[in-house]
């Protein structure tokens, strides 16, 4: 039986000559080194902004509102200025006097900063496809991606990177959305699908999707629906650039 003192000094010697054969491979620091903190999301790269192709339906110019209510046949009252639509206290969301069933949709948004006031509403808002399923616009700039934050389907699915830019920067949605199908009995065929990229960055891929987001329209699927965006409480979110391209059923 050896000694412990032997015992103990043949460990050591096992564990230095173990460590030094790992660093000399040059993986010791990977093995032994402390955690680091998460380095901070950083926003992407900007993006010339994205013209319309010329089979577009352009929603808004900069200009003319004259495309949105703010429900039934009331004039749509956010302010316009600078090119863009702004969220306005005491109006009612901008609802699009069309409805559609499957397209792929383009606008550019702007989240306030808290010198833009509301800050406390952190720039909540939305756009709700066929006025039913919500794509989230709020701050997000550094959060980890969940079913509440920017770009998520909301409550139904996150973004799987976050690649928001700080507020007070534009940003832009790509959303390429197709609603669910039905046969001729109202039985669900297909589920809906939606991809989108945020900044050029994509952030949903085919997420899948059977039943509306909190606050819909109406639960009508298998009708036609508008393009809306949200007031929420009047923070001073912005609109620009929006335009629209029907897509074949599929």
């Amino acid at each position: 039986m050896s000694h412990p003192v032997t015992r103990q000094r043949s460990a050591v010697w096992v564990w230095a000559t173990t460590t030094s054969v790992i660093m000399g491979l040059g993986i010791g620091n990977r093995l032994f080194a402390r955690p680091a903190d998460k380095p901070p999301r950083q926003a992407p790269t900007a993006s010339a902004p994205t013209s319309a192709p010329a089979n577009a339906i352009i929603l808004f110019d900069g200009k003319d509102e004259s495309k949105w209510t703010e429900g039934g046949h009331k004039p749509l009252r956010w302010k316009v200025q600078d090119g863009a639509m702004i969220v306005t206290p005491g109006t009612g969301d901008a609802i699009t006097k069309d409805k559609f069933t499957d397209f792929r949709l383009h606008m550019d948004f702007y989240v306030p900063t808290a010198a833009d006031g509301l800050a406390d509403r952190h720039g909540n808002s939305g756009v709700y496809l066929q006025g039913r399923y919500e794509i989230q616009i709020i701050d997000s700039y550094g959060h980890e991606p969940e079913s509440h934050q920017c770009g998520a389907l909301y409550s139904i699915a996150p973004p799987r990177v976050n690649a928001c830019k700080p507020p007070g920067h534009w940003q832009s949605f790509d959303i390429t959305f197709h609603a669910p199908k039905f046969d001729a009995q109202g039985k669900m065929t297909r589920k809906g699908r939606v991809t989108i990229l945020q900044n050029g960055v994509k952030i949903l891929e085919e997420a899948e999707f059977d039943h509306v987001t909190p606050g819909p329209t109406d639960e009508h699927l298998a009708q036609p629906g508008p393009i809306r965006l949200q007031n929420y409480g009047g923070a001073p979110v912005r609109f620009r650039n929006i335009w629209l391209v029907p897509l074949k059923d599929g």
